[in-house]
């Protein structure tokens, strides 16, 4: 016959868990609470594994407040404690309910998790039976890793529900959880905000999940103010190029006027002086430059005496006029209208209210 070897590390840690001799559990029934441990065992064997789990929990309490714990008091803490471990892991077996199972689950792993954290064991072989044992029934309890972003590092967020879950509070940007299956409720408060609320529903069998929140944008309240409505308007015609015009003409008549007035003086200085020798050689009979003078040239001279006279005049007119034309167009384009900076625009009050969005 073959004989089939089982690892030494298995047998034990079946053995140290379960703690089952034939009908009953292994106990210290040497100890002064062995009449309590009886009981124990009485709901253990009616399959009342809460109750039982109970018992023996409480076993240890009593035991734990001892002033003073001795070699044999923690030995007898160890299996108290694997005991009510084991009770509750033989509860959940039977336990229809997924979620119910999972609390179940983590109850007995808390017990191990405490006799592991007190040091309730002997040597380093126990230890490693402990941990290796606390990491199976960490996996049958199916923990779900939950991820929580908030979006902002002032946010605090707040788990609750579940079967049989204490609230958790939590507070950063993003953060992780491990949560049994179940259905939560969390709510994550920001700042100056309405709380967000968000159902979170685990399922059995879900590694991870992921839930996103985002702080609503601030709404930045603009005071009212008084605004410049700029209404158009029409500036004031200007005389436009009508001064110049009236002061080049001006400036025209007046050179014009010296001109005649100068060509008049010259004309009349040469002809008066030759009309008054021609009339006393005609009056003489006498030559002028050799020849006698006539009536008609007589005559002549003193048309053109009367014409420089003529031109005299009219220059003088003419730069009159042209120094008055000028006046004109100076004074024109002094008093033209201006436009002023004020005429440009007509302020009036305006109310105006809105409001801007910004990111967090």
């Amino acid at each position: 016959m073959m004989e089939v070897k089982v690892p030494r590390a298995i047998v034990i840690l079946s053995v140290w868990g379960g703690f089952l001799l034939g009908s009953g559990l292994f106990l210290p029934e040497h100890s002064a609470y062995a009449a309590n441990t009886q009981l124990c065992k009485e709901y253990f064997k009616k399959k009342q594994y809460v109750r039982a789990s109970q018992c023996f929990r409480g076993l240890a309490g009593v035991l734990e407040k001892k002033p003073t714990l001795k070699v044999q008091d923690r030995s007898q803490l160890s299996q108290y404690l694997r005991n009510a471990s084991l009770c509750l892991r033989r509860a959940a077996k039977r336990e229809p309910s997924a979620i119910k199972k999972s609390y179940l689950y983590e109850q007995a792993l808390s017990y191990v998790s405490l006799m592991i954290k007190k040091k309730y064991y002997e040597g380093a072989s126990q230890k490693n039976l402990a941990n290796l044992l606390k990491g199976r029934i960490q996996e049958k309890i199916g923990y779900i890793l939950v991820t929580i972003t908030t979006g902002s590092t002032k946010a605090i967020a707040k788990f609750s529900g579940g079967y049989r879950f204490k609230s958790l509070t939590k507070k950063g940007i993003t953060f992780q959880q491990k949560l049994r299956p179940g259905n939560y409720t969390v709510v994550i408060t920001y700042p100056k905000q309405t709380p967000q609320v968000k159902v979170l529903q685990l399922r059995p069998g879900q590694a991870a999940a992921v839930f996103t929140f985002k702080p609503k944008p601030a709404q930045v309240a603009i005071r009212p103010r008084s605004l410049v409505r700029v209404h158009p308007v029409q500036p004031p015609k200007s005389a436009g190029t009508m001064p110049w015009i009236l002061t080049g003409v001006g400036a025209a008549l007046v050179v014009g006027g010296g001109v005649l007035v100068g060509v008049a003086i010259g004309t009349n200085s040469t002809n008066n002086e030759r009309a008054d020798k021609a009339l006393i050689a005609f009056n003489q009979q006498q030559p002028l430059d050799g020849k006698l003078v006539t009536a008609t040239q007589t005559k002549s001279f003193k048309d053109s005496y009367q014409t420089a006279n003529s031109l005299y005049t009219v220059g003088w007119i003419a730069g009159g006029a042209g120094l008055v034309t000028v006046a004109v167009g100076l004074i024109v384009y002094a008093t033209q209208p201006k436009p002023k900076a004020s005429a440009l625009a007509q302020p009036s009050n305006v109310l105006v209210s809105f409001s801007l969005t910004t990111q967090p």
